[in-house]
């Protein structure tokens, strides 16, 4: 599905593609996505954004969930040809909403001073 949008999008005209931005997937889940789509799409590279991904998902929880941390810094040294670099998209700290599942956060995008302080504890480098 997402290899077709792509495709209508004019993926051949671009660069490459992003995965994971404002998300917590892993980075060896993103790999493995990013590639079956790029293998779809003319072996197209990508980006993955590590800024939340440290831990993984938390559940199904996406709003400011509890115990997640920074991801690999950003930087093009990925380990893997197709991942152009990793990069830290969504800004660590900023708040994805306020309502009554968000964890106690402030509005979306506004800055989580303690969800901050807790991605840089919880960071996986």
């Amino acid at each position: 599905t997402m290899a077709g949008r792509l495709k209508s999008a004019n993926i051949a005209a671009a660069d490459g593609f992003s995965l994971n931005v404002s998300s917590f997937q892993t980075n060896a889940d993103s790999i493995s996505y990013g590639s079956a789509i790029s293998s779809q799409v003319g072996g197209k590279s990508f980006v993955i954004d590590t800024s939340r991904n440290g831990k993984g998902p938390s559940g199904g929880m996406w709003c400011n969930p509890p115990g997640r941390g920074l991801g690999s810094k950003p930087g093009s040294d990925t380990g893997n040809p197709l991942v152009h670099a990793f990069l830290w998209v969504k800004r660590p700290g900023e708040s994805d909403g306020s309502s009554g599942e968000c964890n106690g956060g402030p509005g979306a995008g506004q800055w989580f001073q303690s969800y901050a302080v807790e991605l840089c504890k919880n960071a996986a480098f």
